[in-house]
């Protein structure tokens, strides 16, 4: 898959809204569907081995790994660890922070994180 261009990416952006504004949505609606275009997506995690889970991103991947309540999730870019949580009681919990982290990193990375 291709990466788009910014005015292609704009074309389908701006066909997406025009074609809810004619449906009658609400701007609120709208904007929901421009999140889901362009927001961050939600972490796809794997379990590598028991107590082991890995979701992989663009540069790297988020793991997490733990027993008995202290769970911690881990961002490994380019061969280097950096601690997001720990202590969590469960992974669903260490998967949570993980996924809180990913999507703030998506939003600093645009104009939206400015606002």
């Amino acid at each position: 898959m291709r990466k788009l261009t910014r005015d292609e990416i704009k074309a389908k952006l701006t066909a997406v809204i025009r074609e809810l504004r004619n449906a009658g949505r609400a701007s609120d609606e709208i904007a929901a569907a421009v999140l889901d275009l362009c927001g961050p997506k939600p972490l796809v995690w794997a379990e590598t081995s028991p107590g082991f889970y890995r979701a992989d991103i663009l540069r790297g991947c988020y793991k997490v790994y733990g027993k008995d309540g202290d769970w911690r999730a881990v961002l490994m870019a380019y061969c280097v660890g950096y601690n997001v949580t720990r202590g969590e009681k469960t992974p669903e919990a260490a998967q949570a922070a993980a996924q809180a982290h990913a999507d703030a990193a998506h939003w600093a990375n645009t104009r939206m994180g400015d606002a």
